[in-house]
């Protein structure tokens, strides 16, 4: 379960937008279609008509769709419209624990056998069964298979027993309290929570907010009485106040009508409800209220400019046309912000400007900004004499066209694909709709009219609504920093006069220097194929070009706007001695953001900016390559940066000198994290302490040679015979092979033959034992972990994923439902067939460090039992049925196949028979087979057990 809380720099904020905005403007103007009828913003968007909505007679409101992706899956949710803002002050906390209290006990669930039974169906608890409880309201989430009719009426009926029938007894309330307390300790134990603490107050006041944190008060969650969970329960768990939502793939959608209505009509309508919804408000402040937090954990400094105005509703067409423009001013703001960053000895690290709902009675636009230690100062005059230049002076035609032609073209890819839409999307869409009242008109009637609304969207209309952005009124300013540089921080006062003083500065007009860019002009001659096979059974064509280059293609239909593509050679930064390492493994960075050709990578970027597409060389520890996306009709210019990056790589001065600075700083106050000791302990025993293995120092960092670094990405791309490109979505076969064959034929081939080198350390022998003692928070961490050699056979991948969810489900009883010793324990399988054939198997748990002992010593008893014991038949069964349904997702997806497929045909070994056994193999699983990986993958004589403390 999932808990949601508001806050600035650390913690996410708690509401999202019905329309997502794509994250950077464009360039080339796109054509704006025939627009249809005139507009009129005082119309009323209607509901998408292909959502069945309706309201039963007790209040209880309902919406069902209709939608095979994923296919033979459904969304089932329950929406409470109550949250910890209906709280009395004896249940501060309850609300939350009510949502917990849900998974432990119902009507015909007793304790935790809800949670089995959904994970025996092959749900996952986390995945596909959630929860979250946030100010205003509390949802329950499920992914259900809909294979078999008697999983959704089963879904429905456990929707049923959370809205009416939780049981709420005194022992699982007891045992619960705990489990809460460490979910409690993760956020608040920690700089986040300590700095989330004061900053609550300043942007909440005494509002409601402040006093109604979701998470609550830790005395009131151990000391509640169950009356005062029950109260809570029977006050707001009422028909009026829910929703049923159910997306997904159903083969009769009258008949998911008439189970919610059989089910949820029978629950009895409050026909005088014992407490009125009262919706709160976020007072505005007047003027600038500014605060500096600091922590002795906190390894950055940062600063936060934030704004609130109320909400304004989404209903009208002229309310969507008013979301639209509005997203104007920060989107250019945004892209101004991060030219500056890019360039030599800029005056932040990074800078953001983002708009976005905060809380449902306000919106926030907040300005981020990372600086240097010892340039607060400078970093915020910066931003703010951006923000002034545009109020004073605007913004141009050119950045204006960007923005147009990135939302036409996002919504243009979403209108394309939107026969792929996942029901996840679709279900949060009507969840806002019943929650808050957005509108759902559906992808089509908004891909329409935005087509007709974003021409009347004007340059003067843009820049008068940039003057009254980020003004005197209702402003915060939060600078966050290391406790250590609390001496030389700027004070309060200065932070509001570096603001204030930019009015009167003397600022010159941005100039927007776009126009006129190409990316490649040279026309590129196709080169001959001379090897062509296919196997049917995956669906892949196999072609070797007259360069040596191997590409395996596979056509789908999952996404009808995605391509993948990936490459891969053997090499990598293995085969460049331990001296020339740091340059190996930094020149990708370089090299990515230095653009390409002849283009900088501010160019580049607003030249792409109207495409949906990607493209990246890497060099790894054991191979190099590229990896891409694009749209179908972009994907030319995928190959076209994949050729010039191979044969025309660009470094620039400044992003070396940006990626210098970034290092340094992240290296300066790592070791202000707790975490980072316990990883780097972790680090030392399985890797070592070589220049491979460590971060580097500051002095290597200044010492990086971009010559040499350039000298060694040429020469991993100066050959390309034996690289191997994998495509994989929607793209017409012989298309596809006429652009291979232009630009990957065309790559440099010598026919150089060459191999990785091992570089890897050892594993760990016999027991290591080590403990830490770092952070002054009252929290601690342990991470358990097998390691060994592995035969990477079929079964024994499929026994060690059994194995993983097994041992997940028992560590979780045990630690969380029965101890109630932490929130969320982690247990992690992983296998590698290169360098050497090794497997991992870690649990990691956070918890009390008074009781990390305790629950250590319980986690290897869970370990022996299954050892000696095995498994029972019903929990091998349900780690089969959810590894078959991750399997079925798995076969829909681009990603999966593009991986399948590079493991299976190049030299990391894997067999393409594989991939479309897997299935075979997990149904043939056995009590016994999942033992013996117990017993061969978790011996007591060779594992390493770290655990970290406060100081």
């Amino acid at each position: 379960m999932k808990r949601l809380l508001t806050a600035l720099l650390i913690l996410p904020i708690l509401l999202s937008s019905c329309v997502a905005l794509p994250p950077s403007p464009t360039d080339q103007p796109l054509p704006f279609p025939a627009q249809g009828h005139a507009i009129n913003l005082d119309e009323t968007m209607p509901l998408d008509p292909a959502v069945r909505t309706g309201v039963l007679d007790n209040g209880l409101t309902y919406y069902i769709r209709q939608n095979d992706q994923p296919a033979q899956r459904a969304e089932v949710w329950l929406a409470i419209n109550a949250g910890s803002l209906q709280e009395e002050d004896d249940q501060r906390g309850l609300a939350h624990f009510i949502e917990h209290m849900l998974f432990n006990g119902t009507r015909s669930f007793k304790g935790t056998e809800l949670v089995a039974f959904l994970e025996s169906l092959g749900m996952e608890f986390g995945p596909d069964v959630n929860a979250y409880t946030s100010f205003d309201e509390t949802v329950y989430t499920l992914e259900i298979p809909t294979d078999d009719p008697a999983k959704l009426e089963t879904a429905l009926k456990v929707l049923e027993e959370w809205a009416a029938y939780a049981t709420l007894t005194p022992e699982e309330i007891d045992k619960e309290r705990g489990v809460i307390i460490e979910e409690w300790r993760l956020g608040e134990e920690n700089a986040g929570g300590r700095i989330n603490d004061q900053i609550v107050p300043l942007i909440f006041g005494d509002s409601r907010y402040a006093a109604r944190l979701p998470i609550g008060d830790p005395e009131i969650i151990k000391h509640a009485p169950p009356e005062a969970l029950r109260r809570f329960y029977q006050t707001w768990y009422r028909p009026d106040l829910m929703s049923v939502i159910a997306v997904g793939d159903f083969a009769d959608v009258d008949a998911v009508e008439a189970h919610i209505r059989a089910r949820f009509g029978a629950l009895p309508a409050k026909a005088e409800p014992s407490a009125e919804r009262i919706a709160y408000d976020l007072p505005p402040q007047e003027g600038t209220a500014s605060l500096i937090v600091t922590d002795p954990e906190v390894p950055y400094t940062a600063l936060e400019v934030f704004y609130t105005e109320p909400t304004k509703p989404l209903k009208t067409v002229g309310d969507y046309r008013e979301l639209l423009a509005g997203s104007f001013a920060t989107a250019i703001l945004g892209e101004r912000l991060e030219d500056l960053r890019r360039t030599a000895n800029a005056p932040y690290l990074s800078a953001s400007v983002t708009r976005a709902p905060f809380l449902r009675p306000v919106d926030a636009i907040s300005v981020f900004v990372q600086v240097e230690e010892g340039k607060v100062l400078e970093g915020l005059d910066a931003v703010t004499t951006e923000i002034e230049r545009a109020r004073r002076y605007g913004f141009t035609e050119t950045e204006l066209q960007r923005v147009r032609d990135q939302l036409l073209r996002y919504y243009e890819s979403a209108y394309t694909g939107r026969a792929n839409r996942e029901s996840a999307p679709l279900a949060q869409e009507y969840l806002s709709l019943f929650l808050e009242g957005i509108a759902s008109p559906g992808i089509e009637y908004e891909y329409d009219l935005v087509q007709q609304l974003l021409p009347t969207i004007t340059l003067d209309e843009i820049n008068e609504r940039v003057k009254t952005l980020a003004s005197g009124e209702d402003r915060a300013v939060v600078l966050v920093a290391p406790e250590k540089t609390r001496a030389s921080l700027p004070t309060e006062a200065e932070l509001t006069n570096t603001m204030d003083v930019v009015a009167a500065k003397e600022i010159a007009p941005y100039e927007d220097h776009a126009a006129g860019l190409t990316l490649m002009d040279e026309k590129l001659a196709p080169v001959a194929i001379t090897s062509e096979w296919v196997i049917p059974e995956l669906g892949v064509t196999d072609l070797t070009l007259a360069n040596g280059v191997r590409i395996l293609l596979k056509p789908t239909d999952f996404q009808d706007d995605e391509i993948v593509i990936s490459a891969t050679s053997p090499g990598g930064n293995s085969l460049v001695s331990d001296e020339d390492y740091p340059e190996a493994s930094t020149i990708e960075n370089v090299i990515n953001q230095s653009g390409v050709g002849n283009l900088s990578q501010i160019e580049l970027e607003k030249l792409l900016s109207n495409k949906l597409v990607s493209a990246w060389p890497y060099i790894g520890e054991m191979d190099e390559g590229f990896g891409a996306y694009a749209s179908p009709q972009d994907v030319e210019i995928a190959f076209q940066l994949i050729y010039l990056y191979a044969t025309q790589p660009r470094t620039d001065p400044a992003a070396l000198e940006v990626m210098q600075t970034q290092m340094k700083n992240d290296l300066k106050n790592r070791d202000l994290v707790p975490e980072s000791a316990l990883y780097d302990v972790i680090t030392e025993i399985f890797c070592g302490t070589g220049v491979r293995c460590t971060d580097p120092t500051a002095e290597e960092i200044d010492g990086l040679d971009m010559a040499r670094g350039l000298a060694i990405y040429k020469d991993r791309f100066a050959d390309m015979s034996d690289f191997t490109f994998t495509i994989v979505g929607n793209f017409d076969m012989d298309a596809m092979k006429d652009l291979t064959q232009r630009y990957l034929g065309n790559l440099p081939a010598s026919d150089r033959v060459e191999t990785w080198r091992d570089v890897s350390s050892p594993l760990p022998r016999g027991v290591i034992e080590r403990e830490i003692h770092k952070g002054i928070g009252d929290q601690g961490q342990s991470i358990l972990a097998f390691t060994g050699p592995f035969d990477p056979s079929l079964k024994n991948q499929a026994r060690l994923d059994a194995l993983e969810a097994i041992l997940s489900i028992r560590v979780r009883d045990e630690l969380r439902e029965t101890l109630g010793g932490t929130y969320s324990p982690s247990v992690s399988t992983s296998w590698q067939r290169l360098p050497r054939p090794e497997y991992t198997v870690s649990v990691s748990v956070a918890s009390d460090p008074k009781r990390a002992d305790e629950l250590a010593a319980a986690t290897f008893r869970v370990i022996e039992k299954l050892k000696t014991e095995g498994p029972t038949a019903a929990e091998v069964a349900t780690a089969k049925e959810q590894e078959r349904l991750d399997y079925e997702e798995q076969l829909a997806q681009n990603g999966f196949w593009t991986f399948a497929l590079e493991d299976a045909f190049t030299s990391r070994g894997g067999n393409p028979d594989d991939i479309l056994k897997w299935k075979d193999a997990v149904a043939a699983l056995t009590v016994e087979d999942v033992r013996a990986a117990a017993r061969e993958y978790l011996p007591v004589n060779r594992y390493v057990h770290v655990t970290l403390r406060p100081e």
